[in-house]
């Protein structure tokens, strides 16, 4: 009997310290901010050679059930948005697309011609706070408080920097509010530098 019960609690002991599978969804307020509906746009004036750019929401999808590599679940919001290039003579192949799980913010930028580029901007924890050397958790490399830009205020503004340095977009300034307000570098198809700036944009949210 004894040695029954020491089975018992030998057996009690290790159920008690079997971490348990977590579930992760993503919070409310990112929920909110990034519940992008059919009509969302976004408008950009390249401040150097004032030609403009028109992004255009494609779709933006809630998933569950997604499970990690330690058995965990998890909610991640997925949006792709199509880059309208200023340029008429080229393909719109451009799409940018925003990953949000938990509390962090992804940012990445594919293109297909003339080849297949991608750039990848974070992760962002958000709230945002800039991050520590080598943290690969956080990529964000300066806060803005208060950022005015054609005549319109930005507040909370996280910049940060893509993981490609060639002929590539180098920089975003995003912040929850609006998105991606403010892209400086130089894309693939590009032979000048450009800085694309928000000038006008309009948001539909569930």
């Amino acid at each position: 009997m004894k040695r029954i019960n020491w089975i018992i609690f030998l057996a009690l002991i290790i159920a008690s310290c079997t971490k348990k599978p977590t579930n992760y969804p993503v919070e409310n307020r990112l929920k909110a901010a990034f519940s992008y509906q059919p009509g969302t746009y976004w408008v950009y004036k390249d401040s150097v050679s004032g030609a403009l750019d028109s992004f255009v929401l494609i779709n933006q999808h809630l998933l569950n059930g997604l499970i990690d590599n330690s058995g965990n679940t998890y909610e991640e919001i997925d949006v792709t948005i199509l880059q309208k290039h200023k340029n008429p003579n080229l393909e719109d192949s451009s799409f940018w697309y925003l990953k949000i799980q938990k509390n962090i913010i992804s940012v990445g930028r594919i293109w297909y011609l003339p080849q297949t580029t991608t750039a990848n901007f974070g992760p962002m924890p958000y709230p945002f706070v800039v991050a520590k050397l080598n943290d690969s958790l956080n990529k964000v490399k300066k806060i803005i408080p208060s950022l005015t830009m054609n005549y319109n205020v930005f507040d909370t503004v996280a910049v940060c920097n893509s993981d490609t340095v060639n002929k590539t977009y180098s920089k975003i300034y995003f912040n929850t509010a609006d998105g991606i307000i403010k892209i400086d570098g130089r894309s693939y198809r590009d032979t000048t530098h450009v800085v694309l700036e928000l000038l006008r944009w309009h948001l539909i949210k569930s």
